[in-house]
Parts: structure tokens; C-alpha cells; sequence
């Protein structure tokens, strides 16, 4: 992709994460780039064309992060943990929101093929999350946390949540003290073995 292309893509993901998708325009893009709104419509024929092309970045990016932990972490425990880490890394940088979480409070005002595309973030990553924790119940490393779907539809909700929550408070520990209520839930108590018990009378 063009150099530009690239510029324009990471501006207008800046803005949504930090204003909102319909706080800016091609307007604040041009100002930011020193190009005419008519050279960014020459990129992106319409607003809604870049608001998809970032979407589909923005999965594109957390498909390989995923990936990469998936293939390099071992422990389904830690790989949750990695993953809740995304979340901090985007809050730690001045309060931005996660992409897609801040393109669902608008949901009602995005076009419909934007729309599509949030929806595909948010299953993308329940999934991740339910096979991540299928795989750590299977291995005896996650505890019993009932229905597995269910489980990762609240996590990635309360995740979600609690960075809005965190930035309108100001208090990074919005977040950080429901991840560590999440990992506590997901933690398997360990195990006493009968000789240490013994010995511990």
C-alpha cells in the first residue's frame, strides 16, 4: 500500500480511537498530511471505505499477534494473559480505546458494510478466547468456568467496558483490577498433594 495510504490509516485510526469515527472528517486528515481532501478521496473514495480499510487492519494485526502467542506461549493461562495485555498497551497510550469497542458506541450512526465489519472483530476474538480456554480446561490448567462461550462473550465485554470506564475516571486501575479478577476466575486452584497434606497436620 502506498506510503500515503499507510499515513491516512493510521491518523484516521488515531482519531476514532481517541475522538470517535464521526468526530472527524477528511477535513482534519488533510490538516494533519498537508494534502487536499481531494488527494484523499483519490486513496479513499469515501469515508466509509477508510473506516473499513482500518477495521480490517486493525483484525489483520490482532489475527498475527494472536498467532504469534499461539504458537510461542505454552500456557493457555498465559496466552490470556498476553492477550489481556493488548488491552493495557491501548489504554497506556494516553487513553486511547480499543478500535472496535469505540466503533460500537456508534454503532447506530456507521454504515452498514463498517458495521459488518466491527461485528467480524469482536467474533474473531471470541472465538480466539473460547478456544484458548477450551484448550486450558482440557489440560487442566483452567478452571471450571461453565458454559466456555458464554465465558469469553463476558470477558471480551468486560474488557471492553472497563476501558471506557478507565478513561472517563481517568484510572488506569479500572482496567487492571478486572483483569486481575478475570485471570483469578480462570486460575485452577492448585492441588494439594495427600502427603503434604499429611505432613501439614
Amino acid at each position: 500500500m502506498p506510503e500515503m495510504s499507510e499515513q491516512l490509516l493510521d491518523l484516521a485510526q488515531e482519531f476514532i480511537q481517541t475522538r470517535g469515527y464521526n468526530a472527524f472528517s477528511y477535513r482534519d486528515l488533510a490538516d494533519a498530511t498537508g494534502i487536499t481532501t481531494a488527494s484523499i478521496h483519490y486513496h479513499f473514495r469515501t469515508k466509509s471505505d477508510l473506516g473499513q480499510a482500518v477495521v480490517v487492519r486493525y483484525r489483520g494485526r490482532l489475527i498475527a499477534r494472536l498467532a504469534q502467542i499461539d504458537s510461542t506461549v505454552p500456557s493457555c493461562i498465559t496466552r490470556i494473559r498476553h492477550f489481556t495485555d493488548l488491552f493495557v498497551a491501548t489504554l497506556d497510550r494516553n487513553f486511547q480505546m480499543c478500535l472496535c469497542g469505540m466503533l460500537a458506541a456508534e454503532q447506530r450512526t456507521l454504515p452498514p458494510e463498517l458495521n459488518r465489519e466491527v461485528i467480524a472483530f469482536f467474533s474473531l476474538t471470541e472465538t480466539w478466547l473460547t478456544q484458548t480456554l477450551r484448550e486450558g480446561i482440557r489440560n487442566g490448567e483452567i478452571a471450571d468456568i461453565g458454559p466456555v462461550p458464554r465465558f469469553a462473550r463476558i470477558v471480551l465485554a468486560t474488557l471492553e467496558g472497563a476501558m471506557l470506564v478507565a478513561r472517563v475516571t481517568g484510572e488506569h486501575s479500572r482496567l487492571t483490577e478486572v483483569i486481575a479478577a478475570i485471570r483469578s476466575d480462570i486460575r485452577k486452584p492448585a492441588t494439594v498433594r495427600p502427603f503434604a497434606a499429611e505432613t501439614a497436620k
